[in-house]
């Protein structure tokens, strides 16, 4: 932090999607620097290239987001539509100065560029490094928290599957109930579809309903079956978890298969049903998950911030 009024206006932009600590303190940065900020918002069609795009909130609420942040902490802004990486940085006395990431710098240094070209002077450029997750794997950042890695204070999904899990009672007995909606058909995912449990990838493959990823362990309520159905599947990989157990050699194939956009299927010796606990943690946000729930019918679970969190606060427990 700089500490230190040095302009009168400052200008920064950006996504501000699913709006995170490292928002909060780019934000914080900028102001400790100039006495209003102009915060420029892109609008839908700049957000169209970024990573998981579908899952990026509509303009108006992370301009409603920045703007409420600004109003707690104090800061003076003005919140404005930002249709391009200019904005009012290339319009006479609009900013003195910009603001910008590690990871956006370029377009600073673009701006000051199109500036010299219009004979208008450069203006200083203030570079924010980027706030690190709380394992130092990487920035948090709003792609990360779309394709489901962190949340938005920046920890880490994966890290607990980092080691053999074993379920207590009251874990078994909270994933034992639906985490999701019963449903007769599947709906469209916006990323990845996985299918959980030998009824219900039976049913998929039957039907012929699009997946990305079949788990199944050869039993139905722990009673091993022969599925015609399932007997011509390819296995791709064999993996071992236990009853009650989300076994690190498990999670550590998940999360490779995940991260492939292909048709694949595990095998687990042992117990396949906590992989769906599994995939909800390393899933991007908007992908689906299928299992079967004895006596009722195929469960639906959307994976969502909140369902991410929910989980995570389960298996800390």
């Amino acid at each position: 932090m700089i500490n230190k009024i040095l302009y009168k206006s400052v200008g920064l932009g950006g996504t501000f999607d699913h709006f995170h600590d490292g928002h909060k303190s780019f934000i914080r940065y900028a102001a400790s620097f100039s006495r209003e900020l102009i915060i420029g918002v892109t609008t839908k069609k700049m957000t169209l290239s970024k990573p998981f795009n579908k899952t990026i909130k509509l303009a108006w609420s992370r301009s409603k987001a920045v703007k409420n942040f600004c109003f707690q902490e104090g800061i003076n802004a003005k919140i404005i539509e930002l249709n391009d990486i200019f904005g009012p940085t290339i319009e006479p006395k609009t900013v003195q100065a910009i603001a910008c990431t590690t990871d956006t710098a370029s377009g600073a240094n673009k701006i000051n560029e199109v500036r010299s070209k219009m004979s208008m002077r450069e203006l200083p450029i203030h570079v924010h490094k980027l706030l690190l997750d709380k394992e130092k794997l990487g920035p948090i950042n709003s792609s990360r928290i779309r394709s489901g890695e962190i949340d938005r204070e920046g920890n880490v999904y994966a890290k607990i599957l980092d080691k053999d899990l074993h379920l207590n009672e009251t874990q078994r007995n909270y994933f034992a109930k639906p985490q999701g909606k019963l449903v007769a058909l599947p709906s469209s995912p916006y990323y990845f579809t996985c299918v959980v449990g030998d009824s219900t990838l039976e049913q998929f493959v039957l039907h012929n309903w699009k997946y990305n990823l079949g788990i199944f362990d050869g039993k139905r309520e722990r009673v091993v079956v022969n599925s015609e159905i399932l007997n011509k599947l390819k296995i791709d990989q064999r993996v071992s978890s236990a009853p009650g157990e989300i076994s690190e050699e498990l999670s550590t194939i998940l999360k490779k298969w995940v991260e492939i956009d292909d048709f694949k299927h595990i095998f687990v010796e042992g117990e396949e049903d906590l992989a769906a606990v599994a995939l909800i943690l390393l899933l991007p946000l908007g992908s689906h998950i299928y299992y079967g729930q004895p006596n009722q019918g195929i469960i639906e679970m959307i994976v969502t911030e909140s369902l991410k969190h929910n989980v995570s606060e389960v298996l800390y427990n």
